[in-house]
């Protein structure tokens, strides 16, 4: 029976715990990075309830992008903010975005990166989703559909 060196069991004990280092490190960084990534989305749902909550309409037009929104279709999204204020919420969630079918002449004002889904306490169990898009400096806001150019 042949018997390793003392000096093959250092080198194999060294590379394993260097590998163990280094996927530990690759772990990590993952972790932090999805952290980071979802943090913000979470901050914009609790933002968005809590808006809703208070019937803040000031604070709820806050969340949303207006970057190429024009007068008209802005008073027109206050006005349904208005009416979702009436509302008692049920459920807020943050999911994954799913690419639908949009008319093509539209576009959201923000790169989609999630979905805000609410869904209000009253009979009928209105359901909403809103598009969530990372603005220039990296915040999360509510888009807005605007007609392709």
């Amino acid at each position: 029976m042949k018997h390793q060196s003392t000096e093959t069991k250092g080198t194999t004990w060294f590379r394993f715990r260097t590998l163990a280092i280094i996927l530990s490190a690759l772990v990590l960084v993952t972790v932090v990075g999805l952290f980071l990534w979802t943090a913000p989305l979470y901050k914009l749902a609790q933002q968005w309830e809590s808006a809703q909550a208070a019937k803040n309409i000031s604070a709820m037009e806050d969340l949303y992008c207006w970057d190429g929104v024009d007068a008209e279709t802005r008073q027109r999204m206050h006005l349904l903010l208005l009416q979702e204020l009436d509302y008692p919420v049920k459920s807020v969630r943050v999911v994954r975005w799913r690419d639908t079918d949009v008319d093509q002449r539209w576009r959201a004002n923000l790169k989609p990166v999630a979905q805000l889904n609410v869904i209000f306490n009253n009979p009928e169990h209105f359901q909403v989703s809103f598009i969530i898009g990372r603005t220039a400096s990296g915040a999360c806001k509510l888009a807005i559909m605007v007609p392709k150019p």
